[in-house]
């Protein structure tokens, strides 16, 4: 009964960016909410280098990809990490006024926030940006968790790096994300769609 209750949740597919020390990250979150006119709130979880960088920098732009969004994109933003790839090196961007690292495909729209609040949930660490440059880049539909999951099956293309390694693991039955281990770590919930190791199986 509760996995179905979240099941009918929709949300959008976003990825959140930030900078500090002139190295840019980034991650695709689905916890995005416009708290008020011109502020936007995140949550991102505390293991995550995103996290670590909006923290340090205080600055975070939110991107709302497209449906047709390249599957590399997934693949790059929601299933590595940052701690060892900088995701924007192979893909076409530009910075914004402070510096802050934005694709410039397939991207519907960006707001670029300062964080003017954040709040310690536990295992994540929610942020409150005042958005300080906006920007509507194209009409095109934007890419939400159900899209995702229903229309694109939460897949990524079997030539995709995160699905051809070969290495054993376990994939998330909501949204297609890999988790390349032996063992699943403790705590774990997935980068893409916030679920649990109870959704994960044996691939």
């Amino acid at each position: 009964m509760v996995n179905k209750a979240y099941d009918k949740l929709d949300s959008l597919v976003a990825i959140v960016s930030s900078v500090a020390d002139g190295k840019p990250a980034g991650c695709i979150v689905n916890s995005v909410s416009q708290v008020a006119g011109g502020k936007f709130s995140i949550a991102m979880n505390k293991d995550n280098h995103t996290c670590e960088v909006i923290d340090k920098s205080g600055l975070f732009t939110i991107m709302l990809p497209t449906q047709d969004v390249a599957a590399q994109v997934i693949a790059d933003f929601g299933m590595k990490s940052g701690h060892q790839l900088n995701k924007f090196a192979s893909m076409p961007h530009i910075k914004d006024k402070k510096g802050v690292p934005y694709l410039t495909q397939d991207i519907a729209a960006r707001f670029a926030c300062r964080v003017t609040d954040k709040l310690d949930v536990g295992s994540h660490i929610l942020f409150i940006g005042t958005v300080y440059e906006v920007e509507d880049r194209m009409d095109a539909p934007v890419l939400t968790t159900s899209y995702y999951k229903s229309v694109k099956e939460g897949q990524l293309p079997k030539n995709a790096p995160a699905t051809s390694t070969g290495e054993p693991g376990w994939r998330c039955t909501v949204c297609g994300y890999i988790l390349e281990s032996d063992e699943i770590p403790d705590g774990f919930k997935c980068p893409i769609c916030g679920r649990g190791p109870n959704m994960l199986v044996k691939r």
